[in-house]
């Protein structure tokens, strides 16, 4: 998305995103600090997998572990076992409804409607005490003048690592859904009910708070159309790479864009060993340079401790 539109809509997903990539870059620099005193570094949330495990893919933890990573062992899956709290069942198939297709068909027939509301959080999730369980309760989606705009509520939120996160992968999905209606971008908003600050992140969080602003960067606009046929390659591709088979991301028959997304989930997907000898070559390939501090953070990816599962009680700014 260029300047001058969002300069248009101040409030654009778009200028949020850019905004929050900037957040990543300076969490890149935490990390390089973070890695001197053995703390768990922030995570960098532009890492593709977790973004994957928003589409219609399995709730089974060796898909999402390979897309996760730490986060998820973290948590206390178990490989073979089957996480509840997995998003991408409840868009698509939650209890035979696919939400997404339901709300954006409503909205193609009545653009104006305010019952387009996607829901993730369900009322079974305190039946039982699981261990991970939907921190977002819904997603609603409005058409106003020609903008599709999206307000997230949730029930709760790590304001440091979670909430970049989900701001990026939920302006993602809001791209998508926006390209699926063939609408402009409107604003993007987030509702929390507990947002809180783990212990162990708070010395990063001040120093992310004491760095200042910087200059922001924007993702490349996602190419206009119908996007679900590029995602359902690049969904494909996602499988091959996860089962370790070998992939030409130029080979795949999508827009560079999505072939850009497949690149970063092969980066994402190499062994410590391999990164140092294969990442150089897979950046090269890339269309733009918008990804390289993330790319560059992979290849010197290093041992992370887990999070720390107690919020501290104490305002953030």
């Amino acid at each position: 998305m260029n300047a001058d539109r969002c300069r248009s809509a101040p409030m654009c997903a778009d200028h949020r995103r850019a905004n929050y990539f900037d957040w990543f870059q300076k969490q890149e620099q935490i990390d390089a600090r973070a890695a001197t005193n053995g703390s768990r570094p922030p995570t960098c949330v532009l890492k593709p997998g977790p973004l994957f495990l928003l589409g219609p893919g399995s709730m089974r933890s060796t898909h999402i572990s390979a897309n996760a990573g730490d986060v998820t062992r973290a948590r206390g899956a178990t490989t073979g076992k089957t996480i509840h709290g997995g998003y991408g069942p409840r868009l698509f198939n939650f209890k035979g409804h696919n939400q997404v297709e339901n709300a954006l068909s409503l909205l193609r027939k009545k653009p104006a409607s305010r019952r387009a509301v996607i829901q993730l959080f369900d009322a079974a999730d305190l039946d039982r005490d699981r261990v991970e369980i939907p921190c977002t309760c819904t997603l609603q989606l409005m058409v106003r003048h020609g903008r599709l705009h999206m307000l997230t509520n949730m029930r709760s939120n790590d304001a440091f690592i979670g909430l970049p996160h989900d701001i990026f992968a939920f302006t993602m999905l809001q791209e998508i859904f926006a390209r699926s209606l063939g609408v402009e971008l409107g604003t993007y908003k987030q509702a929390v009910g507990s947002l809180h600050l783990y212990e162990n992140n708070a010395k990063h969080a001040r120093k992310y708070i004491e760095e200042g602003f910087q200059s922001t960067v924007s993702m490349p606009p996602m190419p206009a159309g119908d996007p679900w046929p590029q995602i359902t390659q690049a969904l494909e591709a996602e499988a091959s790479i996860r089962r370790g088979k070998s992939l030409d991301a130029e080979k795949v028959p999508i827009h560079r864009y999505w072939q850009d997304i497949v690149r970063l989930l092969q980066i994402f997907a190499l062994s410590a060993e391999d990164r140092a000898k294969r990442i150089p070559a897979l950046k090269k390939q890339m269309s733009t340079r918008v990804y390289d501090v993330y790319i560059e953070k992979r290849k010197r990816a290093a041992t992370t401790t887990p999070m720390s599962s107690t919020p501290i009680q104490e305002p953030l700014l």
